[in-house]
């Protein structure tokens, strides 16, 4: 499941009610997940063949956690922001509160699994084009193979503990869980904490086709920032989750502590996170486009080496385009070497004016996937932005030559 930075987009989403979904934040779900919208650091301004797509300005106000997408008919449906408790300016996770979860100030979408701090404009984006001229010069859409969904993040909270989704219309078969305790609430039962009201099913959600594989969350907190002061105490809730007799089989473990350049103490993991099982992921983004060889250099300095890495493309947030953040896909594999696997997470939501997040169109979905030729995608937020109207617009659009 920032997935790939997941936090801002949780709080949002449960402090605000529903709205209308189809075409944007395919779900966030990492992998279209919500509001982690796409952060800001990993978020990337879409780019695409012959398709430009227009990005939705974001709103004067930071971004929040992912709004949660209502089915329709209609292919261009807004979701309706749940309350995703966030916190700030991108120490911004993508966490939600327990019943009533309250808006953290600058909350990003946690599936920096988030939202960004601060989405830029299409003015900035094409600043940054600039910068990076090798953004949009080759990453040719459909260069070689298309980009492939393999899965979608999915960030439980006391609003979504019971995901229902036909991404396996995209592809997706396997499935990034945030977390499965977050602050004070569990979303499975013998570690502490306070039960979820309605506990995930998880022989459900095991058995469903987009579950084939389960990344399974670790402990972590509605709040970006609580988890960074909080280490030590999560990684012990986190080998206590990681020893209970589960009642689905668990393929890898995911740490939902996400890391950006502006986190100055994630050196910290990298002992830490010995004493949690493999295989494990974590999650990266870069909230202040430092670039691929200065992201790689936080990420060497902070894991051991044989922690995978989700890399949040930033484009849900306006961070980047989706040609450059393929720029740091590519740099983050050169620099990094075989040790660490490097994924993607492609944010499928856009900010709103307003504020808050939409789900996707269509066709700025097709746009986003067309500059990741070859590569396999997590979508993040599927429960919150791909509902079934959508996921069904989206796998005919893709279809098309």
């Amino acid at each position: 499941m920032a997935w790939l930075a997941l936090w801002p987009f949780l709080a949002w989403a449960q402090a605000s009610t529903q709205a209308p979904v189809p075409a944007s934040r395919p779900s966030p779900s990492k992998i279209e997940v919500p509001s982690r919208a796409q952060p800001a650091e990993a978020s990337h301004a879409k780019a695409t063949s012959n398709i430009t797509e227009q990005p939705r300005a974001p709103s004067s106000q930071p971004p929040h956690a992912p709004s949660r997408a209502r089915s329709s008919s209609s292919i261009e449906a807004q979701p309706r922001a749940q309350p995703l408790a966030l916190e700030p300016a991108r120490a911004q996770s993508h966490v939600k509160a327990p019943t009533k979860i309250e808006t953290q100030p600058n909350a990003q979408p946690s599936s920096r699994l988030d939202a960004r701090p601060d989405a830029k404009t299409p003015a900035t984006i094409e600043a940054q084009h600039r910068a990076h001229p090798r953004g949009l010069s080759h990453a040719k859409p459909y260069a070689t193979t298309p980009a492939k969904i393999v899965g979608t993040v999915w960030q439980p909270d006391q609003e979504h503990t019971r995901p229902v989704g036909n991404w396996q219309k995209l592809g997706a078969r396997s499935l990034l869980v945030q977390w499965s305790r977050a602050g004070d609430v569990a979303f499975i039962a013998g570690c502490g904490g306070q039960p979820a009201a309605v506990p995930p099913d998880w022989k459900r959600i095991a058995s469903e086709p987009w579950a084939k594989e389960v990344i399974m969350g670790l402990a972590g907190d509605y709040s970006e920032t609580t988890t960074r002061q909080l280490l030590p105490e999560l990684i012990q809730r986190s080998r206590c989750l990681a020893q209970l007799n589960w009642p689905i089989h668990i393929n890898a473990w995911y740490f939902p502590a996400e890391i950006d350049p502006t986190w100055k103490q994630a050196a910290q993991l990298r002992s830490l996170l010995t004493q949690l099982p493999r295989p494990l992921w974590v999650s990266a983004y870069d909230s202040v486009n430092l670039g691929p060889s200065g992201l790689c250099s936080v990420l060497k300095d902070s894991l051991p080496d044989d922690v995978g890495i989700f890399f949040q493309d930033g484009v849900g947030v306006h961070a980047r385009t989706a040609g450059v953040s393929h720029d740091y896909l590519q740099g983050l594999r050169k620099c990094l070497g075989p040790h660490h696997k490097v994924r993607l997470i492609a944010e499928v939501m856009r900010p709103l004016p307003e504020g808050g997040f939409r789900a996707v169109t269509t066709q700025e979905m097709r746009a986003q996937l067309a500059m990741y030729p070859g590569e396999k995608v997590w979508l993040f937020e599927g429960p919150h932005y791909l509902n079934a109207d959508l996921v069904d617009a989206i796998a005919s659009e893709l279809q098309k030559k």
